[in-house]
């Protein structure tokens, strides 16, 4: 079977060889790194920067190109406003094959951190009872504290960055609790509970990981590299039979029986994935348009099939 023309032509024109995500989000990786090497970092900069990425993943390049356009250099404006004009056309029901894959990174937050040395031991609420004669009178029970918050503090073991394969390692970090009688605890992260990204360090990205004691909570970010060595899933596509035109006469009953699906990886090998590896979710339109999404452990391609009209 042959993959479509109409799709490898669309990707070939705008992607160049690698999805558009992909470089913009480079893009602003690289500023990020830029500013971070300075002495005195924009914490501002790279906040905004942390928000475009997240914008670019959700799509809304309405606040991503302003942005681009701000920070990138002529040459790079000029093929990311190409992009995101295909990409509008692609949307507008003029469909041929759209085989758009996916691979997600995020860029983590500046990590500064300043704690007080001032921990307190919480107060023990005290009772006493009286008695005189007949009478007793007792006083009201103090209400124990409750946690409201955690600040993060990072030693010198602190691990920032890891390789693909690697666990999380939480050596390093101090987590101090504040409490709503104003006092704080240094409290043991054994006593915590941590948690982070589904499929963490699988992938080259950049991980969040969440700290949680009651119902206080505070996060942070690492960074996941591969090696050169590393063999990593790039994206997903999707080969039709030759003929397949994209429509159908039942929208609620999509024929994709011929359609064969692809892992791509870092080493340029490719890999045919069996039915049951991947899934297939199916979103339809009011204007007789359905939006087929297939994902392979995370990562994803997408194209629309239109109704015929009778």
């Amino acid at each position: 079977m042959n993959d479509l023309k109409l799709t490898k032509e669309i990707l070939n024109s705008i992607y160049d060889d690698t999805s558009f995500k992909a470089e913009v989000a480079e893009l602003i990786n690289s500023l990020i790194d830029e500013e971070l090497s300075k002495d005195e970092p924009n914490c501002d900069f790279i906040d905004e920067c942390i928000n475009t990425l997240e914008e670019l993943e959700s799509e809304n390049f309405a606040k991503v190109i302003p942005f681009v356009k701000k920070h990138a250099g002529k040459t790079f404006r000029q093929k990311f406003v190409s992009v995101a004009a295909a990409c509008a056309i692609l949307a507008a029901i003029s469909f041929g094959a759209v085989a758009v894959s996916h691979t997600i990174e995020q860029k983590r937050e500046a990590k500064t951190t300043t704690v007080t040395q001032a921990v307190t031991e919480s107060a023990t609420a005290e009772r006493t009872m009286t008695t005189e004669a007949v009478t007793t009178t007792t006083k009201p029970t103090t209400q124990a504290a409750i946690p409201t918050g955690i600040r993060l503090r990072f030693g010198d073991s602190f691990k920032d960055e890891y390789y693909i394969g690697e666990k999380l390692d939480t050596s390093g970090i101090t987590a101090v609790v504040s409490y709503s009688d104003g006092t704080e605890k240094i409290v043991p992260l054994a006593d915590c509970k941590v948690t982070a990204d589904d499929g963490f360090g699988t992938r080259e990205r950049y991980e969040t990981v969440k700290i949680s004691f009651g119902n206080a909570s505070e996060t942070f970010r690492v960074r996941v590299l591969r090696k050169e060595d590393t063999k990593v899933l790039n994206s997903v596509y999707a080969s039709f039979p030759e003929g397949f035109d994209f429509t159908t006469e039942d929208i609620d009953n999509i024929d994709l029986g011929g359609m064969e699906v692809y892992a791509a990886y870092s080493d340029r090998s490719e890999k045919k994935l069996n039915r049951g590896e991947y899934t297939i979710k199916t979103e339809k339109l009011p204007n007789g348009t359905a939006f087929i999404t297939i994902t392979y452990e995370g990562v994803y391609t997408t194209f629309g099939i239109k109704e015929e009209t009778k």
